[in-house]
């Protein structure tokens, strides 16, 4: 039986970068350990090469639970701390963790853009936000070190997240963030424009708090700004907050928005083969 797989992305950006960058990135980032979210940690496989597709790399998320063998353990029928004696009777090797699932992902070297599932074949779920937070802190720069470029990863919004957060109720406060995008990214001339600015600027990221004026209605932008926020959407942040009729605060966030795209797989596909025939222009 098909099951409907929800598929996110990422938009990993690497300043500056040559071709073929992004294949040592990840696999400098496949030998590191990152905590996912708690007691899980996560990891990446260095992904290969696709045969006929050759600007895409495909591999897996890994995610397993973190245990403190030194730590008390619970004997469930007695309710109260195992003793002491049966505790050394528990043996674990020191290279196996439990809870483990894999998630496929796929990244396109055209577009920068990566895509990954959130339900297995197992029917093993993973969050959005984690899987941004994994490779956020898999690509930092305190992990990837000064020989690699510096590399941005946003969770891809909604098309129109931008709009939704200007027109909240009352919009008082802005907040967008804009880290330096890929020269080759998505609306080249916004993006060069921005990335003139932080060239002018000797700067990799702009932010810009707007604050609405007392007398004013609702803050309303200017078609720099707009742009801003545009570009910001897919790299960066942009946050809004407003108020209801009654008062309450309206907040929204690109990050609240993740574009979600829907594939139906039947169980053992081919993950990229399934995006193939869902997203245009991939292959």
């Amino acid at each position: 039986m098909a099951r409907r797989v929800s598929v996110f992305s990422l938009n990993i950006a690497a300043n500056p970068h040559e071709t073929g960058a992004y294949r040592g990135i990840f696999a400098r980032a496949a030998r590191i350990i990152v905590q996912a979210r708690g007691v899980d940690y996560a990891r990446i496989t260095n992904p290969t090469q696709n045969e006929r597709y050759r600007h895409i790399l495909q591999g897996q998320i890994l995610i397993w639970t973190e245990i403190d063998l030194e730590g008390p353990w619970i004997d469930l029928d007695k309710g109260q701390q195992i003793d002491p004696d049966l505790k050394k009777t528990i043996s674990i090797p020191p290279n196996a963790r439990p809870n483990f699932r894999a998630f496929d992902f796929v990244f396109n070297e055209k577009t920068h853009q990566l895509y990954f599932e959130t339900r297995n074949d197992l029917d093993q779920t993973v969050g959005a936000t984690v899987v941004h937070r994994i490779f956020a802190g898999l690509l930092s720069a305190t992990v990837l070190g000064s020989d690699f470029p510096t590399v941005e990863v946003t969770l891809v919004p909604e098309k129109d997240a931008v709009e939704k957060i200007l027109a909240l109720p009352r919009l008082d406060t802005l907040f967008i963030r804009v880290v330096r995008p890929n020269p080759d990214g998505a609306s080249p001339q916004a993006v060069k424009r921005i990335n003139d600015k932080l060239d002018a600027l000797h700067a990799q990221k702009l932010e810009t708090r707007i604050q609405k004026a007392p007398e004013a209605a609702r803050i309303t932008l200017d078609a720099e700004y707009r742009e801003q926020a545009e570009v910001g959407a897919t790299n960066g942040v942009v946050k809004g907050e407003g108020r209801y009729a009654d008062g309450t605060k309206a907040e929204l966030s690109t990050r609240d928005q993740p574009k979600k795209i829907v594939v139906e797989m039947e169980k053992g596909d081919n993950f990229f083969a399934r995006l193939l025939s869902t997203i245009s222009g991939l292959g």
